[in-house]
């Protein structure tokens, strides 16, 4: 993380404030990518808005068996 002011990256630019909210969303998806089956038979994931479930299951790293999996889990829902 770099820190670029005297508040130790928290004051106006906030650099790593930004930084760890892109290390939190890259660790969010990982574990989404890794539990792909069970975030998407999840009653929640409905209330997702459909920008946020496109970028779930459009990632190549979603580890799922089929298309089909993603496909019936979002429909059962």
């Amino acid at each position: 993380m770099s820190v670029e002011d005297s508040n130790g990256g928290w004051g106006p630019r906030g650099r790593r404030k930004a930084n760890c909210c892109k290390v939190l969303m890259r660790k969010c998806l990982e574990l989404i990518d890794v539990e792909a089956s069970s975030v998407l038979a999840c009653e929640d994931i409905e209330d997702l808005e459909v920008t946020s479930l496109r970028m779930i299951v459009c990632r190549e790293t979603l580890c799922i068996q089929s298309e089909t999996e993603v496909l019936f889990n979002t429909a059962s829902s």
